[in-house]
Formats: structure tokens, sequence, C-alpha cells
């Protein structure tokens, strides 16, 4: 027992010698640490040589660093709670909340560098979690935006939180949540209080952002959480934004062939047709991506024909594929029973469209199926003064094509009738073949004659 109270004491006595020495250490240290600079004695990390400052420098805690930071800013940022304690304690409240040349707040340092324990004491200390920086993002749109939710926790359980807080473009954070897939996020705002039909300055709703996203999970834990609401499936997911995109159109405008069928599942309409009256169809054809316009053909089960859709240009699937040369979904179109000689505001069929694209792959699978040569746009311009306008355009053209349609008067006769520019009369194919030279070859003296008589010339 004696033996016990000696050693209690024994270590009583180091610990205060210890607690004298480090007191000896500070004060004979007090003057040197006092003319350094604060930041490195922040970086230190010792809060005796903290306090040997404040005490010799007290206005030294309000200097700034070339990002116009404070000590507090980096502390913070660093989870040095003992000196944050002891930069507050000294300092008016306004420390809290000073923000750096690009707006940030400790607060906001402490949450990019997922500090959590700095999170909570500024919280406890009265700092303003709604304050965005340049970026327009408060310290909880940044967090969710890292995905360091265990700061997400803290921030929505505060009470002075605004979890619908708007930030860039209008994002609330359950926008930001959907947009990065955090759905663990999601789940703690909509447990908070955070709105899920509250849209941004697009009028984008969680909705949109967890479909253009791919955001699977998030976009279960929204329409379930709709249905509660009063929301159904089926009306949640056919939302439009001030464009009147649905989070289908979203959905196809990321490319994720996933999303487009869960989309599908919950009932959204194929046909929509956003501001420009463009469906989620005329999105996938342009991208080409026939395996996305697959199934929604596939899925459609509405009374009118959507093969022949058009839009606000009164363009088709079939005008969309032209654009950009995509044969694969042009060649599915076409078996689907798509209208190969529909015309545009401008009069262009596909072929006239693609031809003005130098889309030759496209061309030519029309020129193969029997579309009409002869059709004008609204310059008055048919297939052949298009291609000629294309460097080298005869060149592009199927040789099969040129054989056909030069060996027939009726046919030549219309195609090049108004006519101006000889130049397409005598533009050669890749052997150099003019139009006059075909005709020659397969003996259509009808053709050769009134070729000559346009202006064709023997090459």
């Amino acid at each position: 027992m004696k033996r016990s109270l000696w050693r209690l004491c024994q270590s009583r006595d180091k610990a205060a010698a210890s607690s004298a020495y480090q007191g000896v250490v500070c004060e004979a240290d007090a003057a040197s640490v006092a003319s350094q600079d604060v930041f490195k004695v922040i970086s230190d990390g010792s809060a005796c040589r903290l306090r040997s400052f404040i005490k010799k420098n007290r206005s030294g805690l309000s200097k700034v660093d070339e990002l116009n930071a404070t000590p507090l800013h980096h502390a913070a940022e660093a989870g040095q709670i003992e000196l944050m304690q002891l930069i507050i304690d000294d300092s008016s409240s306004e420390v809290l909340n000073v923000m750096d040349s690009s707006g940030n707040t400790p607060l906001h340092w402490a949450t990019r560098k997922n500090q959590i324990e700095s999170v909570s004491l500024l919280l406890s200390r009265g700092a303003n979690p709604n304050i965005l920086n340049s970026n327009m993002m408060a310290p909880l749109h940044m967090a969710i935006q890292s995905l360091h939710n265990e700061i997400v926790k803290v921030l929505v359980q505060h009470s002075s939180t605004d979890v619908n807080l708007e930030g860039e473009a209008g994002n609330t954070p359950i926008i930001v949540a959907c947009y990065k897939s955090n759905s663990e996020a999601l789940t703690l705002l909509i447990e908070n209080g955070g709105k899920i039909c509250k849209p941004n300055k697009t009028g984008c709703m969680p909705i949109h952002a967890a479909a253009f996203s791919g955001a699977k999970a998030c976009m279960e834990i929204l329409l379930k959480k709709g249905e509660e609401l009063g929301h159904s499936a089926k009306t949640h997911i056919n939302f439009t934004n001030n464009g009147k995109c649905s989070p289908l159109h979203l959905a196809v405008q990321s490319g994720d062939l996933e999303m487009i069928k869960m989309c599908i599942e919950f009932g959204a309409q194929i046909d929509l047709k956003q501001n420009e009256k463009c469906t989620a169809l005329h999105f996938a054809a342009t991208q080409g991506a026939t395996e996305i316009v697959k199934l929604m053909m596939s899925s459609y089960a509405g009374e009118e024909s959507i093969i022949d859709a058009v839009d606000g240009n009164k363009e088709t699937l079939l005008h969309r594929t032209a654009l950009f040369d995509h044969y694969e979904l042009a060649e599915y179109l076409i078996s689907m029973g798509a209208n190969i000689d529909s015309v545009d505001t401008e009069g262009r069929s596909p072929l006239l469209l693609a031809t003005s694209c130098a889309s030759w792959k496209i061309v030519n699978l029309l020129l193969s199926k029997g579309a009409n040569v002869s059709l004008k746009d609204h310059l008055g311009r048919n297939f052949l003064h298009l291609t000629v306008l294309q460097p080298g355009g005869l060149q592009h053209l199927n040789e099969k094509f040129l054989q056909v349609h030069y060996g027939r008067i009726n046919t030549c006769q219309r195609l090049i009738r108004d006519m101006k520019d000889t130049r397409l009369l005598n533009e050669g194919d890749k052997k150099g073949m003019t139009p006059l030279h075909l005709a020659a070859q397969n003996g259509h003296e009808k053709v050769v004659q009134f070729l000559l008589k346009r202006g064709a010339l023997f090459l």
C-alpha cells in the first residue's frame, strides 16, 4: 500500500515537473515565437507556442496570407482543434466567417479537407454554414460534392443550416447530391427537410439531375419519396424543366442505357416533346445511339406512329441520322418503315440533308433504297447540285447509281434541267469518269447528246 502511494506521488511529481518544464520552455521561447510568422506557428501545431505568440503578439491573429486566409482557416483545414479554440477565444466573433480571396470561410476549408471535428467546433462556436463562396457553394454543397458524408450529417443536423440553400445555377444540396450520385447524402437531406421538387434556375428538379447523371439509387429514393408526397411515379418521371425536357430526354443525352430503361419502366413518355419539338428519340438519333433507339421503339405503346415523328424543323429521326452519317441507325430506321423522302421546313429530304453534310454512307444507303433524287430544297437545289458543292462530291457516290441514273434520259433531264453550273456535268468519279463518260460507256446515246447540249465536255 505504501509502495502504491509512493508510486502515485512520484507520478504526480513527474507530471507537475513536466508541466512546469513546458511552462518554462514556453516562457523562454516566447520572445522568439512572437517574432515568428503566425502561419509558421500554426503549421507547427503546438498549442504552447501559439499561446506564447498570442501573449506577445495578439494582433498577429488578424494577419492574412497570399490567399487572404486567416490563421483560423489554416488551423481548421489541418484539424488543429486546440489551436482553433485558442484563436477563437482570443478573437472577435467575426473571425469565424472571414472569407479568403475565393469567398471561402474557415468552415469551407475544414469541409474541403474532411475535418469533421473542425466543422463541429466551428458550428458550435457560431460559424455561419450558409455563406456561399465565389463558386456559389456553401460548405454543404461542397461536402456533398466531395462525398464527405460525415460532414454532410453534421451540417444538416445543425439548426442554422439551410438544407435547401440555392447555389450555382440555383442548384439545391439535393440537386447536387443527385448530380454526384450521392444517395447517402440525398437520404440525409430528405430526412432533415430537403425538398425533392425544388427546381434550379433552368427548371431542372432533382429527378432531372438523377436521370442525367445515371444516379439510379437516387432515382429510386426520389420516386419513393415523391409517392409519399402524392406524386405518382408516372407523373414524377415526366416532370419537365424550363425547356420542356423530361428526365428521359436528359437520360438519353447522357447515353446511360440502364437509366433510360429505368425511366421507361416507371412510365416515361417516349413521344413527349421539348421546346424544339424534339422527342427523346430525336436526341438518340442525333447521337447515332442505335441500341437506345431500338429500346425506345420497342417500348413505345402510343397510338400514333413514332418512326416519322418530326421536330420543330420537321426533321424526322432519319434526318437526324443524316446529319452525322449514322449508317447503322439509318439502316435500322429504314427497315422499320421510315419515310425516306420526308422533307423538313427547308425542303430537304434525308438524302438532300445527308449530301449537304457530306454523310456519304447515308447518301449511298438512301440511293440504294430508292430515295427520290429529283426533290429540291427551298433554294431549288437537287441532290446533284448539293453533291457538286462538296469536294470531290461525285467520287463518293456508288458507281452503280451513276450508271443507272445517267442511263435514263428522263431522269437525267429532271436532275439537271435547271443546272447552271457546268462543273457538275464534268465532275469525275473515283476513276475520273464524268457523267458523260458513264453515259457513253453504257451506250446511252440520247443521254450523251443531252449532256453535250447542256455543256458537258470530253475530258
